[in-house]
């Protein structure tokens, strides 16, 4: 997977930080209704495991990938709405995470991570998109 940089992923990560990260959004809203993230995510087989995605919007596919120890909706959920006005978004819980399987014999390694990245855009036929991610979540576009 390529990575793309794109000042998009620069808006996202400030708005993180104006916001107090994804700490602070966690402890106010586990899922935040009013963002307009759907309160219920998609799911897909991957690997045999069930991995929960968000998606909204159209045009250019952004992916958005979150950080270690929180979701899609806890990262995510202040700029999904915003973002989705102008591209189709999709916002992944990742493997051991969120509203995905916790497998305890998959390993969490950041390789498994993209691996299971990966393989969920194959099946929803995702080839050109923009990537950004918090923390662990921005570490992974390299590989």
């Amino acid at each position: 997977m390529p990575f793309c940089a794109h000042p998009l992923t620069l808006a996202a990560l400030s708005v993180l930080l104006l916001t107090g990260g994804p700490e602070a959004v966690a402890q106010e809203h586990p899922i935040p209704p009013s963002a307009g993230i759907p309160t219920r995510p998609k799911y897909a087989q991957v690997n045999g495991h069930r991995i929960a995605y968000y998606e909204a919007g159209e045009g250019t596919t952004l992916v958005l990938v979150h950080g270690q120890g929180t979701s899609a909706p806890i990262d995510w959920g202040q700029v999904f709405k915003p973002f989705a006005q102008s591209y189709h978004v999709i916002a992944v819980d990742q493997i051991g995470f969120g509203f995905s399987d916790k497998p305890p014999d998959v390993p969490g390694t950041l390789q498994t991570r993209v691996d299971y990245l990966g393989e969920l855009l194959r099946q929803l036929k995702v080839t050109d998109f923009y990537l950004a991610g918090v923390s662990m979540g921005g570490s992974g576009g390299g590989l």
